[in-house]
């Protein structure tokens, strides 16, 4: 039987006359335009079939079905991966249009405490699917290397894809992804002829994570994904990562970070980028800086044969979409969370694309969802 769970909706959402209006972006060049279609909470310490529902941070629309995957990284239970309906097809995000469906375990080489599942893909014949760890430990000695791993839907392991040499950490100190920072991001394009893949932040022989006073540059990577079931790498692209702005809502900074969190494409060239920001000693709120780009590969250089970067290599073409503060501070969501997972549903009657997003709540806080329409140029 489906576990439902009742989502609340934010009353601000719902009373506010602006939640049904445009939202003002930036210099945008594909994006046309977004309206906020509204937001619900998946309860903190829900419990589906023996698992605690928590940590979504990977999203994958299942066809053109109201059925999506989303994957856990809770590194502390099973490796797993949820079952959800989502239904925005009448243009807004309501209580009840979210239903987790059931829990999927994953077989195979994953010993808890091993691995960060950040990203998920299903693969074109519905029946596999794509799953990353973005690395524990900087390694060499204590690195629990990053992966690309093929499974059933039915969660039985298939294999293990390689990696090049210089995202894991077992060479030498100093090389490959820093600690918690690799695969985040994994996404086909719409004819699943490309598979994108992104670490979260730079390389370590690429140089340091963003700090408040400078950005950082990491690598995206664009695969080739035909014939289907093989992966062939095409290309790597330089994507500049902001410089962190630091907590909206405390007077101090404890630290903190700020990565690339997921991609979606547009075009064969274009893609969203959703960037979002860790704040040290932030309370559960998880009020923090969240970002969404869009983002052209069009002119930029490949640097899948350099290694390391040398800064001079032409990165990806960015512009600003919206800064998530605008909802906060519009009065359409009670809090920014810690977005982690978009993914395009259902087009509207009026052929706009719908836009949902889910937090990865940590185990902390209720999950938010939020919807977007979006109208693309």
């Amino acid at each position: 039987m489906p576990y439902r769970l009742v989502a609340k909706t934010a009353l601000l959402a719902a009373l506010t006359p602006a939640a049904a209006g445009a939202l003002d972006l930036g210099d945008t060049e594909f994006i046309g335009g977004m309206e906020f279609l509204g937001e619900v909470f998946l309860p903190l310490g829900a419990e589906v079939d023996g698992t605690r529902l928590l940590g979504l941070s990977g999203l994958a629309r299942a066809g053109d079905t109201n059925t999506y995957l989303a994957i856990s990284d809770d590194t502390e239970g099973p490796a797993r991966f949820y079952t959800l309906r989502i239904d925005v097809a009448d243009g807004s995000l309501d209580e009840g249009d979210v239903e987790v469906l059931g829990v999927t375990l994953l077989d195979g080489p994953m010993e808890i405490g091993s691995f960060d599942l950040e990203g998920l893909a299903l693969d074109a014949d519905g029946e596999t699917l794509l799953v990353t760890s973005e690395g524990l430990g900087d390694g060499p000695d204590d690195a629990h290397a990053p992966f690309l791993y093929r499974y059933t839907t039915g969660g039985a392991f298939v294999e293990a894809l390689p990696l090049d040499a210089r995202y894991i950490q077992t060479d030498k100190a100093g090389r490959g992804v820093y600690s918690s920072g690799g695969f985040e991001s994994l996404v086909y394009g719409a004819d699943h002829g490309t598979l994108w893949m992104a670490a979260e932040t730079a390389l370590q022989q690429d140089g340091p994570k963003p700090t408040l006073d400078a950005p950082s540059r990491l690598r995206i990577i664009k695969w080739n994904a035909e014939p289907e079931g093989e992966l062939r790498l095409e290309a790597e692209y330089v994507y500049e990562l902001s410089a962190r702005e630091g907590s909206t809502i405390l007077t101090t900074d404890e630290g903190g970070d700020r990565s690339m969190v997921d991609l979606l494409p547009l075009t064969d060239t274009t893609l969203l980028a959703l960037e979002r920001e860790w704040i040290g000693g932030e309370p559960r709120t998880n009020t923090r800086p969240i970002a969404l780009f869009e983002i052209d590969t069009a002119e930029a250089d490949d640097v899948a044969k350099i290694d390391p970067l040398t800064g001079d290599e032409r990165a990806v073409e960015k512009r600003l979409v919206l800064d998530f503060e605008t909802l906060r501070s519009e009065g359409l969501v009670e809090r920014v969370g810690s977005f982690e997972a978009m993914v395009f549903g259902p087009d509207l009657d009026d052929g706009r694309r719908t836009l949902i997003l889910f937090e990865d709540n940590d185990d902390g806080v209720d999950t938010q969802i939020i919807a977007f329409a979006v109208a693309l140029r």
